[in-house]
């Protein structure tokens, strides 16, 4: 005889599904049978989340401001020549400057960042125990009691010269502190080499150079000693440090530096800005250094040339005598000499951005127009010469020979000058706003807060999904038709009754109400009057009026059945006894409001006789069994002789036995027990 008590509260003891529909109900009531699962897995999280917070090392961040301004060119001197030469810098070329092998490899050499020197902590809480229990200055932490190679808070190690061969850059090696300033180094277990604080070490084979300007620690602490690759650490760096313009086109950037360590961090940002800017000045200055060089190479031709022309003008005054010319021809020199002038000038800014620009850049093109404008205007000038006498046309040819010569002579004397004054003062068109600085309150990782709640709904979610997977891969009875198409009848189905409900949690408080007597109308008391009814019929005809009541795990809900059930036949004249034959975990007892003592295991065992164990529960018709003192050897008992001798006396006194046992899978007293009763009754609950 089978029974299914399936305990869902909003299903009103109905459990025909749609295979294909999702019922949200069932979901929820699925979340909350297995809540315990989905607090455990949330707990879990958070616990975890709030130990990674405590011991995680936090990581600060330094930022820098600096300021790109338009770049000005420095060639002074012509009207339009910083015209032709200014331009903008882009902050993504800067950027890429900034960040570049040349500037962050100078900063990798001044601060000697190929060179790592750290304590060794102990693993996952060592670096938290030095940060919490952090000691005075010049202080050492003891640290925990046999752990001594391990550095625990104090430590101060400082590396002024390291140098290894090729083969053991990047490897690292153990540097142990001794007495009084002595240390020893060690590779893969195996000696190096060893010295003292302050003095240069020098290995046997002279490949291996270490010079220790300080160390305080214990001795016997290990520090971790490593000779990075510059390249290799070039490029982490290059990967660490970001930069990025604040606002668009405001020519403002902002770089900033990830590290454990908050001052390391600041220094470190702080030297490649300052880097960035020195090599800026020194881009300027250059440009400057080069424009002097083309111009000083540019002088000493034009000063033969004048030279020349001056011999060649005084040659042919010795020769003619004194000759004047006329004001006329005065006039014509002074404009053919300015005109002239300006060609060369011309000629001097084509010269210089042929080094800059293509021939068919706009540049070249407007400064070629500007040359055959001039030369146009020569022409004309020249015809206009022709006209005049020899004489004064051969003296002006050659005093407008020297004093164009002289002009531009001075001009390029006048622009060597400025250009001295330029390179000497010269000032980048970058500047560091705001120096480098950390905010040691304010870690940027890990965000506590942010941690905990993502672990809280990390733990949720994997909860949610570990139910429904439990749920999925262990469904175990979802509906009375299931044990139907077993072959075996199912005679109720009792929902759940929230009065009850502490019961199927495995509570055991001390009193539990009986549903049949504190609320007779409940549904689940109902279902078990058509469960006494079907009961009825089926023992008609039997040869013993013994009925056990088993489920397959704990928690099912059949000392509930039992009791109940028991109560209601009573109700309904029979003279009825319920027996507590879980020996081992029974809690009949509770709905009496009993203790469990002076039970069956006392009987079972010859300490009590029938009469001392059978009790009156208060209800008409009702006797009850306790289970008793919990025995060692309940199975024993329960195949001895008493037991079955027991079982004959109530079938002559009472009109129905029911009889508790444990859970059938998890022992075998229901197997003994059923060997002797006319029917069994099942329960099984939903899930």
């Amino acid at each position: 005889m089978t029974n299914s008590e399936t305990p869902v509260p909003t299903s009103g003891g109905q459990f025909a599904q749609v295979a294909d529909e999702i019922d949200l109900l069932e979901l929820l009531d699925t979340l909350l049978s297995r809540k315990k699962l989905i607090l455990a897995c949330v707990a879990g999280f958070f616990v975890a989340a709030l130990f990674y917070v405590v011991v995680a090392t936090p990581i600060y961040r330094a930022d820098v401001l600096l300021q790109v301004e338009e770049k000005q060119g420095g060639i002074p001197g012509l009207d339009d020549m910083s015209e032709l030469f200014s331009s903008k810098t882009s902050a993504s070329t800067e950027v890429e400057v900034f960040k570049s092998r040349t500037v962050i490899g100078r900063a990798v050499d001044a601060l000697r960042l190929d060179i790592i020197a750290a304590p060794r902590r102990f693993p996952v809480i060592g670096s938290a125990w030095a940060r919490i229990f952090q000691p005075a200055p010049g202080e050492l932490n003891s640290g925990l009691a046999g752990f001594g190679s391990y550095a625990w808070g104090g430590e101060v190690i400082e590396v002024a010269g390291f140098r290894v061969p090729a083969e053991l850059e990047g490897r690292p090696m153990t540097l142990i502190a001794g007495e009084q300033g002595h240390w020893a180094l060690k590779y893969d277990g195996a000696a190096l080499m060893e010295g003292q604080v302050g003095q240069l070490a020098v290995d046997a084979g002279g490949e291996i150079q270490l010079l220790i300007s300080e160390l305080l620690a214990r001795p016997g602490t290990e520090f971790r000693l490593v000779k990075g690759s510059r390249l290799r650490l070039v490029k982490s760096l290059q990967g660490r440090i970001s930069v990025g313009e604040r606002g668009k086109r405001s020519g403002v950037l902002v770089a900033t530096l990830d590290a454990a360590d908050p001052e390391w961090a600041a220094t470190v940002l702080q030297q490649v800005s300052e880097l960035y800017v020195l090599q800026n000045v020194q881009r300027m200055s250059e440009e400057a250094a080069k424009s002097l060089e083309f111009l000083r190479s540019q002088m000493p031709g034009v000063k033969s040339e004048l030279e020349a022309a001056e011999d060649e003008l005084n040659a042919y005054r010795s020769n003619s005598g004194s000759v004047d010319i006329s004001i006329e021809t005065q006039a014509l020199l002074s404009q053919i000499v300015q005109l002239e002038q300006e060609i060369s000038q011309l000629s001097l800014k084509e010269s210089e951005l042929e080094r800059q620009f293509r021939p068919e850049h706009p540049v070249f093109v407007t400064l070629n127009q500007q040359k055959e404008q001039m030369s146009a205007k020569k022409r004309a000038f020249e015809a206009r010469i022709d006209g005049l006498p020899d004489t004064q046309q051969a003296l002006l040819r050659l005093m407008r020979a020297v004093e164009v010569k002289t002009e531009l002579y001075t001009h390029l004397l006048t622009q060597a000058q400025e250009l001295d004054v330029v390179r000497a003062g010269t000032v980048g068109n970058v500047r560091i706003i705001d120096d480098a600085a950390v905010d040691r309150a304010a870690p940027v990782k890990p965000r506590k807060g942010l941690t905990l709640a993502l672990a809280l709904v990390l733990g949720g979610v994997v909860g949610v999904i570990a139910a429904l997977v439990q749920a999925a891969m262990r469904r175990g009875v979802e509906s009375p038709e299931q044990i139907e198409n077993l072959g075996i009848p199912v005679y109720a189905t009792v929902p759940q009754s929230d009065k009850q409900q502490e019961t199927y949690h495995g509570a055991q408080p001390a009193h539990v109400n009986l549903l049949a007597v504190t609320n007779p109308e409940d549904l689940a008391v109902e279902a078990l009057r058509g469960l006494r009814t079907s009961i009825h019929f089926a023992m008609v005809g039997a040869s013993q009026n013994r009925m056990m009541v088993t489920g397959p795990s704990p928690n099912v809900g059949k000392t509930f059945i039992t009791t109940n059930l028991g109560v209601l036949m009573a109700a309904g004249g029979d003279r009825v006894v319920v027996v507590d034959a879980d020996m081992r975990r029974g809690t009949m007892h509770h709905y009496f409001d009993a203790e469990a003592e002076h039970g069956l295991s006392e009987l079972l065992s010859g300490q009590a006789s029938l009469d001392d164990v059978m009790r009156d529960s208060g209800i008409e018709n009702l006797t009850y069994i306790s289970r008793g003192q919990a025995p060692p050897n309940p199975s024993e008992l329960l195949m001895g002789k008493a037991f079955t001798e027991l079982l004959a006396e109530l079938d002559q006194q009472f009109d129905m036995v029911l009889i508790d046992t444990p859970p059938a899978l998890a022992v075998t007293d229901a197997g003994i027990v059923g060997a002797q009763v006319a029917a069994t009754l099942l329960i099984a609950r939903q899930g």
